[in-house]
């Protein structure tokens, strides 16, 4: 966006909506996201704790999909394999039901965030 539209650094939020940057502080990373602090206060340890890992099933869950040969299996409920969560449901619908559950426990910090990033926003891409 920098080189190809000119648009300035200072002009640019970069998000990786994967981390939940309405919810959870994190530092950014070079040329993936930007550091996001929230700062929410009621946040429970515990509701950053089961998200990350849920994350981490599916995006361990990708990575092996994405070995040659492609692990067969891998991300459903109950099995040995990498991305397997323990639970009754594969990698993606775990992650999906701790999505929902942060959702609805912090719908103000996400209504805040939101009206920070979206509402001001003159486009969005990804």
């Amino acid at each position: 966006m920098e080189d190809m539209m000119g648009l300035p650094r200072e002009n640019i939020t970069m998000i990786q909506i994967l981390e939940k940057p309405w919810l959870f502080n994190r530092a950014g990373r070079l040329a993936n996201d930007d550091k996001s602090e929230p700062n929410v206060s009621e946040l429970d340890p515990a509701d950053e704790k089961k998200y990350f890992a849920a994350l981490q099933l599916t995006q361990d869950a990708y990575a092996a999909l994405k070995e040659r040969p492609p692990q067969v299996g891998t991300g459903q409920a109950g099995k040995k394999l990498r991305g397997c969560p323990a639970s009754r449901l594969n990698c993606a619908d775990a992650l999906a039901e701790v999505s929902a559950a942060l959702k609805e426990k912090y719908t103000e910090a996400l209504d805040r965030w939101c009206t920070e990033y979206i509402d001001g926003a003159d486009f969005i891409c990804g």
